[in-house]
């Protein structure tokens, strides 16, 4: 029986084949519209999924638009890693979620949208899939067993979004999965946070993992890209969706998004160890109310993170003592030499920005919208200089 190899050994490996990049150690960047077939029947092979798509198979050369060896390359690795059959990388983690969502909805369609949902997809539910004639409940993120009374004889999907990435909540995956399996619903999984490293989808009953590669896959917030990875039973369906909303990655990106995949396991062990320390030091802050991080045993979700996942991301959410004046929250943040206040996360740096998530919540009630909430991001700075400069930024704030 072959050893199974550990995490950070597979990242280094997956989806390479140096016999077939010429025995390069990366794979070439291959930048091309057009290809072109030696023979008649090699073009007709290729042809033939054009029009039936029953005989498609994974990682076919087409057309520029549907990908070329490069982005075969980082898919196969993806793939690889999150243990599904097939990946499909999308110009962008929002692209990602929204052709997972068409793939699997149409008109007269209802899905199932967690609460803690990132604002993006909210969005794409509340406005195009409304237009669309698709309707969207809403559900608490701890709803677990529950679930079962939301779901109608309309009801085709189950998004989650395990933790959120605002206010962290943690979902029992496995149990809404193992519902929505004797429905016969789809089920969806943001795994951004995890990054398909600290939690493995498939192993918990997903049906369709997708992710932002833009955070720590690639990790130095310079490329934009997302990936939804299938099991075979879902290959067809995505593959056609995929197809014909036409949002796959340039080559170019799926280049540097697998540099920065070889790290990535590196990055995020130290992020997790810098978050977890960060945050039980703002736990300790008189400034601070709540720290939402399930990694911390205090937390309400710890019981489920330690159950089903490996590590944390550096990325949590700190409740001050009350609601601060936009004037004194400029005194502070302005000021921060090492936190950069800026959208995304899981770069190589910090970031901090405040959010209010009570103005979007429907289905449950956010208890923290009187005071103010910042989200952090922790990067791979020495959390010695992090603290420093924090605290600063805390002086000025009472000032």
């Amino acid at each position: 029986m072959e050893k199974k190899i550990h995490e950070s050994t597979k990242i280094i490996h997956a989806g390479r084949n140096p016999k077939e990049q010429g025995w390069m150690v990366n794979p070439p960047i291959y930048q091309s519209s057009t290809i072109v077939f030696p023979t008649y029947k090699d073009f007709m092979y290729a042809e033939r999924g054009y029009s039936n798509n029953d005989l498609v198979q994974p990682y076919e050369l087409k057309y520029g638009r549907y990908g070329t060896q490069t982005n075969f390359a980082l898919e196969q690795a993806i793939a690889e890693i999150e243990g599904g059959y097939n990946t499909f990388v999308t110009s962008s983690g929002a692209a990602a979620i929204n052709t997972a969502l068409i793939a699997f909805l149409k008109h007269g369609d209802h899905m199932l949208l967690v609460d803690n949902v990132y604002s993006p997809t909210r969005g794409f539910a509340d406005k195009f899939l409304k237009k669309l004639g698709v309707e969207t409940t809403y559900f608490d993120p701890h709803i677990g067993e529950g679930i079962a009374k939301l779901i109608k004889k309309n009801t085709k999907v189950i998004f989650l979004e395990s933790p959120g990435s605002q206010t962290f909540e943690i979902q029992d995956v496995p149990l809404i999965c193992k519902i929505a399996k004797k429905h016969n619903v789809v089920t969806i999984l943001d795994n951004s946070w995890a990054s398909g490293i600290y939690f493995k989808s498939f192993d918990h009953g997903v049906d369709v993992s997708v992710m932002a590669l833009t955070k720590y896959i690639n990790g130095h917030s310079d490329i934009m890209m997302g990936s939804i990875t299938v099991q075979e039973k879902n290959f067809r369906v995505m593959y056609e969706a995929f197809r014909y909303m036409a949002v796959t990655a340039a080559p170019y990106c799926s280049y540097m998004v697998q540099r920065g995949l070889r790290t990535s396991k590196l990055r995020m062990d130290h992020c997790f160890k810098s978050g977890l320390e960060m945050a039980k030091w703002f736990q300790k802050r008189p400034e601070v109310e709540k720290v939402l991080y399930p990694a911390l045993e205090s937390d309400k979700n710890h019981a489920l993170w330690k159950r089903d996942f490996t590590g944390a991301a550096g990325l949590f959410s700190v409740i001050l003592d009350k609601k601060y004046s936009n004037e004194a929250l400029a005194r502070m943040l302005d000021k921060l030499n090492l936190f950069g206040m800026g959208y995304s996360w899981g770069g190589y740096e910090s970031l901090i920005i405040p959010f209010d998530a009570g103005s979007i919540r429907t289905a449950t009630k956010y208890p923290y919208s009187n005071k103010t909430a910042l989200r952090i991001n922790i990067g791979l700075e020495d959390v010695e200089d992090l603290k420093a400069d924090l605290e600063l930024g805390f002086r000025r704030l009472k000032r």
